[in-house]
């Protein structure tokens, strides 16, 4: 056979070309994952020459997922602990095919995704929302409806007052008439400062609170009393407190609460 032929250090060489051809690890592309917590977000660098990675949101169990296709992990998949914010821990693993990168979160962070010199950069917030609700479009608009408001009131006292001077001419006697226009001036005026509050206008607003060791109901209680026209409920599991205001308390409410204790 051709095999008896071939010399002994050709045929070790061959088996390992076979043998690396046929691994699927070997011939996938590698991921190495390397996580990191700077101030307030959190980094993950996979150092990959794959394409760019697929990103899909979980939502119960909550977590986020980037998926390498046809890589592999360069390392043992592992579990990193992170407990800060929205964010639990970060999990690798991979697949016959893919490698798997999974953010373990409360609730849904903003991201970022970003091409770097050695692969990829997923950033993540650790106690920024992805869809909290602007708050600086409706804390303007009631500010400015009121100035609105205020002007035709200068301008409609102006007309009685030009047309009360003519009665006066014929005789004295129409001085008590007088005295009538000038009661009726400071009946007139509540009436116009009633038409002034737009603040029942005021649109609503929500904002999210997590807690790590301080409890959300507690803090709730706390804030009942400073900020009793806000809604509040509060996720016992997630240890959230959810509340519903005006930006302005919402705003107040959140220096309050840092105030107190940190999150």
């Amino acid at each position: 056979m051709i095999w008896n032929n071939l010399p002994s250090k050709w045929f070790g060489s061959l088996c390992f070309v076979l043998l690396v051809a046929g691994s699927p690890a070997l011939a996938q592309t590698q991921v190495d994952v390397k996580v990191s917590v700077k101030g307030d977000t959190l980094y993950i660098d996979a150092h990959t020459s794959a394409p760019q990675p697929q990103l899909r949101m979980n939502p119960d169990p909550a977590f986020l997922e980037l998926t390498f296709p046809k890589s592999a992990l360069a390392g043992q998949p592992a579990s990193t602990a992170v407990d800060k914010g929205l964010i639990q821990r970060v999990v690798t693993s991979a697949n016959a095919q893919d490698a798997v990168i999974r953010v373990h979160v409360l609730s849904k962070p903003k991201t970022s995704l970003t091409k770097t010199g050695t692969g990829y950069r997923y950033a993540v917030k650790l106690s920024e929302m992805a869809h909290v609700p602007s708050r600086t479009p409706e804390a303007a608009q009631p500010t400015a409806a009121q100035p609105k408001a205020a002007q035709p009131t200068a301008t409609q006292p102006a007309q009685p007052a030009a047309t009360q001077p003519e009665p006066p001419k014929p005789a004295t006697a129409a001085q008590p008439a007088t005295t009538q226009p000038t009661t009726a001036q400071p009946e007139s005026t509540p009436a116009r400062t009633v038409a002034a509050p737009p603040a029942t206008t005021a649109k609503l607003v929500k904002e999210y609170f997590p807690f790590k060791s301080r409890s959300a109901e507690k803090a709730m209680k706390a804030a009942q009393l400073a900020f009793p026209n806000a809604t509040y409920v509060v996720d016992p599991i997630l240890n959230i407190l959810m509340v519903e205001g005006t930006a302005q308390d919402i705003e107040e409410l959140e220096k309050f609460l840092r105030a107190q204790s940190p999150k």
